[in-house]
């Protein structure tokens, strides 16, 4: 099983859209939120991602598809994996 992280942006028109059900009953990804933010203009939710390598790669193509933005989070946050307790406090800023 692998874990991958990303921030996922929402515009207004996305919002409704439950990317969590969609990870578990099309691609049967665990996620785990780690931060869920929403505003006027949208939303943001920081998800790590657990199954398959090639389910999350399909579940992340196919939330593109449908206009939801996904940014794996290692391209601007970097985990010491050996302090690493999970606590998405790195995230949050």
């Amino acid at each position: 099983m692998t874990e991958r992280r990303y921030k996922l942006r929402f515009g207004d028109k996305n919002l409704e859209d439950s990317a969590s059900y969609i990870l578990v009953s099309e691609y049967n990804i665990v996620p785990i939120i780690l931060q869920a933010r929403v505003d006027g203009g949208g939303g943001h939710l920081l998800l790590s991602l657990k199954g398959e390598e090639k389910n999350i790669r399909a579940a992340v193509k196919h939330l593109n598809s449908i206009g939801i933005e996904t940014e794996p989070t290692e391209n601007y946050v970097k985990r010491e994996e050996e302090k690493c307790i999970a606590c998405g406090s790195c995230l949050s800023v």
